[in-house]
């Protein structure tokens, strides 16, 4: 019996290796994976397990004469007898499609590739907006309409000074711009508030606006990820708008960043002095001093590590091309957050240029969020 068990094991064993014995005594290959799928020309997402192909396609897509891009390990990939070529062949994926990947040895393998229809997705409003009598701008990610998953980006709340109040809406960069649209897509709200300060009472219409678009699933904002930032009387208000986004709907804000001065306060509320990092910017020439937020941050923050940093900004603006030398404090706590920075330039006034030259602001605000703290 013994005897009989071994060599019933052996035989199993010899069967199921026989074809990569072959593969191996005739040196032909024994790969047949399709390792990358898609569709030219329309947006897809999926992936690939195992022999299953499961992807998503837009609303309205015509799905019965669609070409796949794919890569294959095998010889041949044929579908119902025809032999397919990457980027060139039709099919009809109204149904499950199967492909069958041929090696080099004779051996195949199926992948059933699968194509789902997305539900249609809502554009909310955007442009220049109303709001009773008050008005704001809301520019839309530049891939909203493409990006048909449940993806969601986050919200920049800018905020102008008081110099202009008439029609006046503070954008200093937009993200979705060419140049900036692939690395910071985001929802860019700048509200025009002539009631000359954004304190709780003179303000109240700019938070009910931002809870009523984050409420509105069609805007698909992360709260993880919400940002504030102004210049003079706005860089006042980012404290204001931060503290009172928090008192009335419970919202924290992962980052704000005053810029040219302003007078105010040290944010308040332990939830957001113990999550919402801040990044101070002002000129040295003639500018308000942000000195004392920065010193009550630090204060706050006493086993924080300050760190020093100089560099040369420059940029071009109506007056001409200008360079400032650049002090950065910046405050790192032992969970490595960035919770305070402040940045001075030199020669520099009452402006914003400095802060907005280049794309470092916006590349240490997009790595905010309040899941990492």
């Amino acid at each position: 019996m013994k005897h009989f068990l071994l060599g019933i094991l052996f035989t199993t064993v010899l069967l199921s290796t026989s074809c990569n014995l072959l593969s191996f005594i005739s040196g032909e290959s024994s790969d047949n994976n399709i390792t990358s799928f898609s569709f030219d020309e329309i947006v897809v997402t999926g992936e690939i397990t195992g022999t299953d192909i499961a992807l998503t396609v837009p609303y309205d897509t015509d799905v019965t004469a669609l070409v796949a891009t794919f890569s294959s390990t095998g010889t041949s990939v044929i579908v119902d007898g025809t032999v397919q070529e990457s980027g060139v062949t039709e099919n009809n994926f109204s149904s499950p499609v199967t492909y069958t990947v041929t090696a080099e040895d004779g051996s195949t393998k199926n992948y059933t590739a699968t194509v789902t229809i997305h539900d249609e997705v809502s554009i909310p409003d955007s442009g220049l907006l109303s709001y009773g009598s008050d008005t704001y701008k809301l520019w839309l990610p530049y891939d909203f309409e493409s990006n048909f998953t449940d993806e969601t980006y986050p919200l920049i709340i800018s905020l102008h000074g008081s110099t202009t109040l008439t029609d006046h809406y503070f954008a200093p960069f937009i993200v979705n711009d060419d140049q900036e649209s692939i690395d910071y897509p985001c929802l860019f709200f700048a509200p025009n508030n002539s009631n000359k300060t954004f304190n709780y009472d003179n303000a109240q219409w700019i938070r009910e606006v931002i809870y009523n678009m984050i409420e509105d699933s069609t805007y698909r904002i992360d709260t993880n990820r919400i940002y504030i930032i102004g210049f003079s009387m706005g860089a006042h208000g980012t404290t204001y708008i931060a503290q009172d986004l928090y008192t009335d709907y419970g919202y924290v804000t992962a980052a704000i960043v005053p810029t040219g001065g302003g007078q105010y306060s040290y944010m308040s509320a332990t939830e957001l002095r113990d999550n919402t990092s801040m990044w101070i910017h002002y000129g040295l020439d003639g500018d308000y001093s942000q000195e004392s937020d920065y010193t009550e941050a630090k204060a706050y923050n006493s086993t924080a590590v300050e760190t020093e940093d100089t560099c040369t900004v420059t940029y071009t603006n109506w007056a001409g091309t200008f360079s400032h030398v650049c002090e950065t404090l910046t405050l790192t706590r032992t969970d490595g957050i960035e919770i305070a920075k402040r940045s001075t330039y030199d020669t520099m006034g009452h402006s914003s240029s400095g802060a907005f030259a280049g794309t470092r602001v916006l590349e240490w605000l997009f790595e905010q969020s309040l899941e990492d703290r």
